[in-house]
């Protein structure tokens, strides 16, 4: 092998690791942290109760294909917002809501893209999240601590995220993830409280919120 044909071989070589660097490191963030996210806007579901309590019931495990700690809004966060804006109280006495977090986990499940040289040359998506939010609410007596009535939702959702993504739009994949699903727990935990919570709920027009 003559020596201008090695030197060829060895530039040529260097260029492909170059590429293939590039090709699997994700460019870095050109914006802050976005940490907002847009709620329902539908009017608040208001209880008879005197108080709303949170209680976590479910804690991310912060490792393997968990990654809602990651995130700029966890599905949990969101589910709190919501509950500030979306429920509210009378202050009658006699009962409580206790809004219970049953699950909120976001895990990374990598995806097959296609290797070797054409590779290169194809954005594929490399990476799927999937969320869950499930939570239940609790009308619980004071006196008895007994449950006098409850209603629940759950949903999920998903997105895939391009492997040539940088950490912003990684952010706004995940960002997106959270409000479809906190949209779509507004509107089955609504049909679940009518349903399951309505002597509890003050028709519109009625008596208004501490909240």
């Amino acid at each position: 092998m003559s020596l201008t044909r090695r030197r060829f071989l060895t530039a040529g070589s260097l260029v492909l690791a170059g590429l293939t660097a590039s090709a699997c490191t994700p460019a870095p963030r050109s914006e802050p942290l976005q940490t907002s996210i847009a709620l329902p806007r539908t009017p608040r579901l208001v209880l008879r109760v005197e108080a709303l309590e949170i209680r976590e019931d479910w804690q991310s495990p912060r490792s393997g294909a968990n990654v809602e700690y990651l995130m700029p809004v966890s599905p949990v966060t969101a589910l709190k917002r919501w509950s500030a804006e979306r429920l509210g109280v009378t202050g009658e006495r006699g009962a409580i809501a206790r809004l219970i977090v049953l699950d909120g986990a976001v895990t990374e499940k990598p995806l097959s893209t296609q290797s070797g040289f054409s590779g290169l040359f194809r954005t594929e998506p490399s990476e799927r999240y999937d969320g869950t939010l499930d939570a239940l609410l609790e009308i619980v007596d004071t006196e008895t601590h007994v449950v006098a009535a409850q209603a629940s939702a759950r949903v999920t959702a998903f997105r895939s995220l391009s492997e040539k993504a940088s950490l912003d739009d990684r952010d706004g994949v995940w960002m997106d993830l959270v409000s479809a699903m906190i949209t779509d727990f507004d509107k089955a935990f609504e049909s679940a409280a009518h349903t399951w919570l309505e002597r509890y709920l003050v028709s519109p027009g009625g008596a208004g919120s501490r909240r």
